[in-house]
C-alpha cells in the first residue's frame, strides 16, 4: 500500500487529497472516479516516509482533504 497526495481541480478551485491505494494508478483511478470532469494529478514531492502504508489490511480510500 502507498499514501500519495492528490491535487483535483477544475478552473481556478482546487484541493488536495491524501489517498492510500495498492498503488500510485490505483490511487488516481479512485480519485478520479470521484471527481468526475475535473484535473487529478500527483502532488510532488511525495514525502517519502509517509509514501509506503505498513498497514496492507487497511481499507483503500481518502484520509482527508486540505485546501490547497
Amino acid at each position: 500500500m502507498i499514501r500519495i497526495s492528490v491535487e483535483v481541480g477544475q478552473g481556478t478551485a482546487r484541493y488536495r487529497i491524501a489517498i492510500r491505494a495498492k498503488n500510485i494508478g490505483r490511487a488516481l483511478e479512485i480519485v478520479g472516479s470521484q471527481s468526475t470532469g475535473r484535473e487529478v494529478k500527483i502532488r510532488w514531492p511525495t514525502n517519502p516516509e509517509a509514501f509506503y502504508v505498513r498497514e496492507a489490511g487497511m481499507m483503500v480510500g481518502a484520509l482527508d482533504r486540505e485546501a490547497a
